[in-house]
């Protein structure tokens, strides 16, 4: 079962600050902060895989057409 969960959760559960984790992704504090707050919807695919892999995990991209499922690691 898929669960949705606030990117900052992640960091948390990875046991990693927003500094450290700025300093892996090569950006500001604030920019993890606005990362983790924003709305996700609005986010781009690959800020979002960067700070996923920066935390330690690995993303997957499901596109749901109809009864239909494709999956792109």
């Amino acid at each position: 079962m898929l669960e949705e969960v606030r990117v900052y959760r992640l960091r948390e559960a990875s046991d990693i600050t927003e500094v450290e984790l700025s300093s892996r992704l090569k950006v500001s504090q604030n920019r993890v902060s606005l990362i983790e707050y924003s709305d996700i919807e609005r986010g781009q695919l690959d800020t979002i895989r960067r700070y996923i892999e920066a935390v330690g995990g690995e993303s997957r991209v499901e596109v749901e057409i109809g009864h239909e499922r494709f999956l792109k690691a």
